[in-house]
This record gives structure tokens, sequence and C-alpha cells, in this order.
């Protein structure tokens, strides 16, 4: 579904469904309003679910401790695996934990093949520190991309016409949040079926996007996915 849409959809939603027919969408909720509460629910689906997912390459810089951080990436177990070449050969890179790290490299002066990656302060710190320039590629868990809203109140027609990172499956789902997200304000007992809807939902959805994901082990090992959106949908039927 496509940004306008579901921003078109929430206005009717909350306007005509809910006998707010006698007042003007527009004085109920602006645009930025709107888009704030979407934000919102879609952060929460994108931190419990980890439905969205990005890669991106990576260039280690000899003798340099760190890299920076995707600006996109999830503030809480954001990591899901990497990789670094090796003579040409890929190698899988271990994402571990600040006491493991600072226990087994003490010696802060120690170079070599990285092996370990420790997310601090926006930084992915490397370990040990590479002797020599690698190229490497990160996979991990992002947000929704951002919905920037005018000072006039009003959205760009390209990005009105860009297409949602959530799938149409989950979609209405989180419309019905950002719904309940701005009925509270105006209407509070309206707002709560969305609540318990929403609340009861997030699971569900969790559960459909693990059941169609790979296995990704420290040694690198794959399994073939499935289709789970294919799959929940027939299951809708």
């Amino acid at each position: 579904m496509k940004v306008g849409d579901v921003i078109s959809e929430i206005r009717f939603s909350v306007a005509s469904t809910h006998d707010l027919t006698d007042r003007s969408t527009s004085s109920l909720f602006t645009t930025n309003q709107i888009v704030r509460q979407l934000k919102f629910a879609l952060d929460e689906y994108a931190q419990y679910t980890k439905a969205l997912e990005a890669t991106t390459d990576i260039s280690m810089q000899a003798n340099v401790s760190y890299i920076t951080e995707p600006s996109d990436i999830l503030r809480s177990e954001g990591y899901r695996f990497a990789w670094i070449t090796v003579s040409q050969y890929r190698q899988p890179l271990n994402i571990s934990n600040m006491n493991h790290l600072q226990t087994q490299f003490a010696l802060l002066a120690r170079t070599g093949t990285p092996k370990w990656l420790l997310p601090w302060e926006n930084k992915l710190y490397i370990y040990p520190k590479p002797d020599k320039d690698y190229e490497s590629k990160l996979y991990y868990y992002k947000t929704h991309f951002v919905i920037p809203v005018k000072s006039d109140d009003t959205i760009d027609a390209n990005m009105l016409d860009r297409d949602m990172e959530v799938s149409d499956v989950h979609i209405h789902s989180i419309i019905n949040r950002t719904i309940h997200l701005l009925l509270k304000k105006v209407d509070p007992e309206k707002s709560l079926s969305y609540q318990d809807d929403w609340q009861n939902w997030l699971p569900k959805a969790k559960i459909n996007i693990q059941q169609g994901r790979s296995d990704i082990d420290k040694s690198g090992t794959i399994r073939d996915e499935y289709d789970w959106e294919k799959e929940v949908a027939a299951c809708e039927l």
C-alpha cells in the first residue's frame, strides 16, 4: 500500500466510521499529527516483530577500531548477521557482548583479521582491530522510512506515491493502531477496542515473520525460506 493510501484511510476511518462526520477531518487532526502517530505505530511494529530488514556494505579500514552504525537500525537487538571477505572467501562475524570482548582483547593495540563486532554508542567496535582494509556486509533490522511533512502540513507527491515497507498483510493493523492513538485524544472510549486488537495481534505477527525466516547460526549455515506473506494471506481467506 502506498503512503498516500495509508494517510487517506486513516483520515476516512477517524472522520466517518466513528460518528465524527459533523467535523472536518482536517480540523480534527493535521497531517503532521497523523504522520506522527503513524510513526509511533510503525516503530512499535518494527521493534516488536523485527519485520523490516536491510543490508549494507561496510568498509573496515586498517587500524580503525570501529565503524558507524546504519542510521535506520533498531536501537535494541538490531543486528542479524555479518560477514567479512578474507582472501576472496566470506567468513561470518560474531556480534558479541562487552564483557567477553573487553576481557579477550585487553591489549588495545592488538590487530588481526576481525572476528567480532560490539555495538555501542551508535558504533560497531571491531575485534581485533583490522590489520588491513576489509570489505564486509551487515544484515540488520531497521525502522520504517520517515515520512516528511512540510511546513504547510502537506507531503510531497513522490512520497505519497511511495510504497510502504510493511506488507499489505500487516498494514491494516498498523492503520488501526494509528487510529487508536489519534482517537484516544478526542474519544478515549471508542479507542479502547483498537488497543485490544493491537496487543492481541502483535505476537501473532511476530510468529508469522519468524516462521518465514531462514535460520542463521554462527557458522553461517542457512536453510531454505518460505513465503510467510502468502501463507498468512491464504489462512485469512
